[in-house]
């Protein structure tokens, strides 16, 4: 058996002892992790050293960040894509060009059972009006972050085709800031047109897996509302209002030569001090 895991961590120093108990009860071959928020000069080499795995990330100054935790021997490490759209956003809204995907992608390959396989953390942007030259918009549609998440998604989805070509399975997990349909979220109404459950967000998302891709939670429970994100704020856990808007997604010839069961961990919600996203897991079985 393999097993993946993806797990927004909403600051790796502030979840480490989570991490830990991750890995002491899950026993995963490939963690892969978002929101790191560690600079590089204060990242504990040693201590992730120690956890067993070998280590690789991409970081942003304290923001954002990405990262990858395998067991097996990495062949191959990038932490980059073609970005013309993201480029042309930014010209567009006049920004300056500095390191345009901000620490929020990475991705490597390795052999696993004698097959290859080439696996990806990503970190899509909120695209909520955060900054403060979003507020001169009228409309979620004009804001300068929403449309960074836009052409973000479509550069990434026009790298997830390529990523289908690098290795005899591919796997992809992380934060993808969208919520895919009404069932993945608690009210639904309340949300419509809103970063997250947009509908220009669902095309994307569509898109994506129509090229070749697989919600592997979705195919095994088609009709089940379970989250991942829950609000800091108004009790939003323990009333379960929440969002699932982290995936693990897979080449669709996974499910052909494996057996496949995807897991939310979401008891990791409950923990002292824990991140507002739950880890999932994926378990592969050959068939």
């Amino acid at each position: 058996m393999l097993k993946f895991i993806t797990w927004n961590v909403n600051s790796l120093r502030a979840r480490f002892l989570h991490l830990q108990q991750l890995i002491d009860s899950e026993n995963p071959d490939v963690i892969m992790l978002q929101e790191v928020r560690a600079d590089e000069s204060k990242l504990d080499k040693q201590a992730l050293q120690d956890l067993g795995y070998n280590v690789v990330y991409s970081l942003f100054g304290g923001k954002s960040g990405v990262m990858i935790l395998s067991r097996r021997e990495i062949d191959s490490l990038s932490t980059s894509f073609a970005t013309p759209n993201v480029e042309r956003h930014n010209a567009n809204f006049l920004l300056q060009p500095n390191n345009i995907l901000e620490g929020r992608y990475i991705e490597i390959c390795l052999v696993a059972n004698g097959k290859s396989f080439c696996l990806s953390s990503v970190y899509f942007p909120n695209g909520g009006n955060s900054s403060e030259d979003d507020k001169n918009f009228r409309s979620v549609e004009e804001s300068e972050r929403f449309n960074y998440k836009l052409a973000f998604y479509d550069d990434f989805i026009a790298h997830s085709k390529t990523l289908l070509t690098k290795a005899d399975y591919t796997i992809i997990g992380g934060d993808f800031n969208v919520a895919r349909e009404a069932r993945d979220v608690h009210n639904p109404k309340a949300f419509e047109g809103v970063p997250c459950f947009h509908p220009l967000e669902h095309a994307r998302f569509a898109t994506m897996l129509e090229n070749g891709y697989e919600d592997f939670f979705r195919l095994q429970n088609p009709n089940l509302s379970v989250y991942t994100w829950w609000d800091y704020r108004k009790f939003s856990y323990p009333q379960n209002k929440g969002l699932r808007i982290d995936y693990i997604i897979g080449s669709q010839n996974i499910k052909q030569n494996f057996t496949t069961q995807s897991t939310h961990l979401t008891y990791y919600r409950e923990l002292d001090r824990p991140s507002d996203h739950c880890p999932i897991a994926l378990a592969l079985n050959p068939s």
